[in-house]
């Protein structure tokens, strides 16, 4: 599936490999060898889907709110076309966003849990709409609390995987807004990357950094935004 192929390629992005090459000093010819302690050669056992789901929910709960930079990249399938922007990004359980931009500056998009806008401040326009018309709010279901990941998505872990874990979301329910999203975690299992797919095998992908939990700015009426005087509003497609 071409889903599948994106899903798999973007999570093994390639890494740099590092050669190790350790050097040792000889041993004392008059000195007893050591006797080598035990060691085991079985690998330890591999975490299920819904374990690593399941860790990756506890780092959140009772976090009321989640702060990050990020770098953000969508990539379209067919003309192979990349839009880069990066900004800063505050969440509110339960389900309110807001994305400030600082490429494009001054670029917005903000969720009340209800509505979604998207402000472009280059076209004077903003795009607004019933918040389940967009997909970026599946990126950060991992904040949104209700029902666990595993109960209103089908997971399966990826490998090889570019950091400690990644881990593919289906939604069981089927929507037109995503096929599936992905998360990179580490060895906490806190989330590095969030991509969302689509059926076209276009993608969305957020790099966090810079993350904070329960930032006492982060409020209510942080989310209360609306377009400048001269905009025009738009309904979303």
């Amino acid at each position: 599936m071409r889903v599948r192929s994106v899903v798999v390629a973007l999570a093994a992005a390639s890494w740099s490999a590092l050669a190790v090459s350790p050097s040792f000093a000889a041993p004392d010819a008059g000195a007893p060898k050591p006797t080598p302690a035990p060691t085991s050669t079985a690998p330890p056992a591999a975490l299920t889907a819904a374990t690593i789901a399941a860790n990756m929910e506890k780092v959140y709960v009772g976090k009321k709110s989640y702060d990050a930079d990020f770098d953000q990249t969508y990539k379209t399938k067919v003309t192979g076309k990349k839009t880069e922007k990066s900004g800063h990004l505050a969440l509110l359980r339960p389900d309110q966003m807001l994305f400030r931009y600082a490429t494009p500056l001054a670029d917005v998009t903000v969720s009340d849990g209800k509505t979604i806008k998207m402000y472009s401040v280059t076209d004077k326009t903003s795009l607004e709409g019933p918040v389940k018309k967009s997909a970026v709010p599946a990126a950060f279901a991992f904040l949104a609390g209700g029902p666990g990941l595993s109960t209103t998505h089908t997971v399966t872990s990826i490998t090889p995987c570019a950091d400690a874990y990644c881990l593919k979301a289906e939604p069981k329910t089927p929507t037109n807004q995503y096929s599936a999203v992905v998360y990179t975690l580490d060895a906490s299992f806190e989330v590095q990357r969030a991509m969302v797919v689509d059926a076209q095998g276009n993608y969305n992908l957020f790099k966090l950094k810079n993350r904070v939990f329960d930032s006492p700015a982060t409020t209510v009426a942080l989310f209360q935004w609306s377009a400048p005087p001269g905009t025009t509003i738009k309904p979303l497609p």
